[in-house]
């Protein structure tokens, strides 16, 4: 009887063991938004804010894609962002490629091993990093999404 308790309780704690590194692989992919200060190199510094690949095996094989979408004297205007790879293999600093008038969101598009997540992040008037304005998607953000967050921020929500 004793000889079976010990497999018994040894048995359980390897499937306890499996089970949680099994949701710790499992983790979805997301993109992470951070302040300039977490990408912790000198062209983050001067950027708007940081982006890098949650739940992706090999963060330096994701892609990050971003946009600057705005409103500009009542006219929609989509600028093109470069992203600066930092040290760290897949973070990235997120400059402000585009002029300071109007309303603008930056939207956020990354890949990595086939799964796809987006992020929306307002760009507020004094043009800093706000954790609150983060908006973390589980796909690529829909035109519907962009335009209604674009118009929060023209709105001042």
């Amino acid at each position: 009887m004793r000889r079976h308790s010990i497999f018994l309780r040894t048995g359980l704690a390897t499937f306890l063991i499996l089970a949680s590194a099994t949701a710790a692989f499992a983790e979805d992919f997301a993109l992470q938004v951070g302040p300039p200060t977490a990408g912790n190199a000198q062209p983050a510094k001067t950027s708007l804010f940081v982006v890098r690949p949650g739940g992706c095996a090999d963060p330096a094989a994701a892609r990050i894609t971003g946009t600057a979408e705005g409103i500009v004297d009542g006219v929609r205007r989509s600028v093109p962002l470069t992203l600066v790879a930092l040290p760290t293999p897949g973070v990235y600093a997120v400059p402000r490629d585009w002029n300071n008038a109007g309303a603008w969101i930056v939207s956020l598009v990354g890949t990595c091993a086939g799964k796809t997540a987006g992020a929306i992040v307002s760009i507020g008037p004094r043009e800093t990093y706000r954790r609150e304005s983060v908006r973390l998607l589980g796909h690529r953000a829909t035109p519907a999404e962009i335009d209604d967050s674009l118009k929060a921020v023209a709105e001042g929500r």
